[in-house]
C-alpha cells in the first residue's frame, strides 16, 4: 500500500547553494522514509529513518535509469547527496561498499529544529509519481520536480482532513520570495 505522504525535512531549504538537482534527489530519498507517526505533542521527531538505497536506486525513481547519459546523472545524483551529507540535511549513518558493486547508503533525515523551517513538508506521493512517470525529458523531470518541492507543495498545501489542495495563505507571505 502506497504512503498518501513523504516527508521531507525543511532543512533542505536553508540550503544556501541548493539546485534543481538537489531537490529533486532529496524528494527521491523521501521515497524511501520508513513510516513515522507524529500524533504526540510531547515527542518530537528529530530525524526520519530512510531505507538503504543505492545512486541507481534515486536515478530509478527519477526516472533516470534508462538514459544515455547514466555516468553523467549518476555523477549528479552523488554530488547532491554529498551536497545534502555535508550540510547535514541528510545523516549518513553508514555507507556499505561491496567490491564491485555500488556503494548502499544508509541515512537519517536530519529535521530542521529552529528557525523559519522548523520541522518538516509532505510531498504527495502521488504528485511526486505524476512529475516522474508523466514528463518525458530527463531535464524538464528533475526541473519540474525541485519546482514542485521547492515552491509549488509549500504554497498549495494539501489538508489532511479533505483531502483537497488548500491554498496556505499565512505560510505563503511569510516564507516565500519571488521566484
Amino acid at each position: 500500500m502506497q504512503k498518501e505522504y513523504y516527508s521531507i525535512t525543511n532543512k533542505l531549504y536553508s540550503l544556501k547553494d541548493a539546485n534543481h538537482y538537489d531537490y529533486a534527489v532529496m524528494s527521491a530519498v523521501a521515497t524511501f522514509n520508513y513510516p513515522f507517526v507524529t500524533d504526540s505533542e510531547d515527542e518530537k521527531v528529530t530525524e526520519i529513518k530512510v531505507q538503504p538505497f543505492t545512486i541507481t536506486d534515486i536515478a530509478s525513481r527519477l526516472k533516470l535509469s534508462n538514459t544515455k547519459n547514466v555516468k553523467v546523472n549518476n555523477d549528479k545524483i552523488e554530488q547532491s547527496l554529498k551536497k545534502l551529507m555535508k550540510a547535514e540535511v541528510l545523516k549518513v549513518v553508514e555507507v556499505v561498499k561491496s567490491e564491485g558493486k555500488e556503494n548502499t547508503f544508509i541515512l537519517k533525515q536530519n529535521v530542521d529544529l529552529s528557525g523559519q523551517f522548523t520541522g518538516f513538508a509532505s510531498i504527495v506521493a502521488d504528485e511526486f509519481f505524476n512529475i516522474t512517470l508523466k514528463i518525458e525529458k530527463d531535464s524538464d523531470r528533475i526541473k519540474a520536480l525541485a519546482c514542485y518541492v521547492s515552491i509549488v507543495q509549500r504554497i498549495f498545501k494539501t489538508a489532511k482532513r479533505t483531502k483537497q489542495a488548500n491554498f496556505n495563505w499565512e505560510n505563503t507571505l511569510t516564507y516565500f520570495v519571488n521566484w
